[in-house]
């Protein structure tokens, strides 16, 4: 049986206008209301992709000092060296952004020695070798052996590199050799830092230490040796947060005469460090795009370029330091003269 096509029954000519009518009034209503939802829904869906994709922020643990310790080499390994200034003491909000602004610039110095890596792989490579072997000391480790007195009276020179061992001969440490050129060892510090600004803390990590000094506070050691004596540098419980955080000695003469106090000493504070971030980006650039040779060439380039800006800020910052003192001057005698006493004159005439 052949299947009836069924028709449509007939409509009159105003019955169709209507419907016509109907039919292109509705859609267009329609899509103009999709249009208009349109980017909403793209706007979330995107909202939803990017919480979805963002990668949680390591969290670092600072519940006692050698936590703060293995937090720091952990930032290293993990890539977060702009964060590393989070555990340092501040007791300002203005403090705390100058150190986050500080951990920026370490950031941006890991990222140079990420691309001189990239760039100069056998370099780079030479210098580990030769920093491994004890041929270029470590630039942390000999910084930190220097400032902790590692060559003693009466003791040879590089006598005992590491931490003391009992029954263990000494090791000899060629960051203390007096016999060494200055410049020498200065530019064996400076390639290294550029090729790895941070190994000496995963590398020497053995060699830092801590001892109590109180419930609320330990003392850091190197080579069980305190670091900056006689003052030290402790890691010290908060009383707001309850965590641990590194107190470097700022607080002493001569950093708490050329640590900012104003306003304006932050701010040319920041754009000290701003100087530093932009030599070390526009270093980044240079590099990946083929305009340096070697990494001797990118140090000397380095200084070259921090001098002038660096000068004119430390210009700004002398004279915005004497006009702190020049008020505290002011201040401190308009108060002597207001807790002294007046005196009148009770001169007596004689007859």
């Amino acid at each position: 049986m052949t299947p009836t096509r069924l028709s449509p029954s007939p409509l009159s000519a105003g019955q169709m206008t209507t419907a016509r009518g109907a039919s292109h009034r509705g859609p267009r209503r329609q899509t103009t209301s999709h249009r208009r939802a349109l980017p909403l829904v793209l706007l979330a869906m995107c909202m939803i992709g990017l919480g979805a994709c963002r990668k949680k922020p390591n969290t670092y643990d600072q519940s006692t000092p050698e936590a703060v310790l293995a937090s720091a080499k952990a930032m290293v390994a993990n890539g977060d060296t702009r964060r590393l200034t989070e555990l340092i003491q501040a007791d300002t909000k203005e403090m705390r952004a100058l150190w986050d602004r500080i951990g920026y610039l370490c950031g941006d110095l890991a990222d140079l020695g990420v691309q001189l890596n990239a760039s100069f792989p056998q370099e780079i490579a030479e210098i580990k070798r030769k920093a491994a072997s004890g041929e270029m000391p470590s630039s942390g480790g000999a910084l930190l052996s220097q400032i902790t007195g590692g060559q003693r009276a009466g003791q040879r020179p590089g006598a005992r590199r590491g931490p003391p061992g009992r029954g263990q001969p000494a090791q000899a440490d060629p960051t203390m050799d007096p016999s060494r050129d200055p410049r020498s060892a200065i530019n064996d510090a400076m390639r290294q830092i550029l090729a790895d600004p941070f190994a000496w803390l995963g590398e020497n990590s053995e060699r830092l230490s801590v001892t109590p000094i109180n419930d609320e506070m330990a003392a850091m050691l190197w080579d069980n040796k305190p670091i900056f004596p006689p003052v030290g540098i402790v890691i010290q419980r908060s009383a707001y947060d309850d965590k641990w955080y590194l107190a470097p000695p700022i607080h002493l003469p001569p950093m708490n005469q050329l640590l900012p106090k104003t306003p304006d000493e932050y701010a040319i504070w920041m754009q000290l460090i701003d100087a530093f971030r932009n030599v070390l980006i526009d270093m980044r650039k240079d590099v990946a795009a083929g305009k340096m040779r070697d990494i001797e060439e990118v140090s000397r380039a380095a200084g070259e370029r921090a001098f002038i800006p660096v000068a004119f800020i430390g210009v700004a910052y002398s004279k915005a330091m004497e006009e702190r003192r020049r008020a505290e001057r002011e201040a401190r005698r308009a108060a002597s003269e207001a807790n002294t006493p007046a005196t009148t004159g009770t001169g007596r005439t004689g007859g």
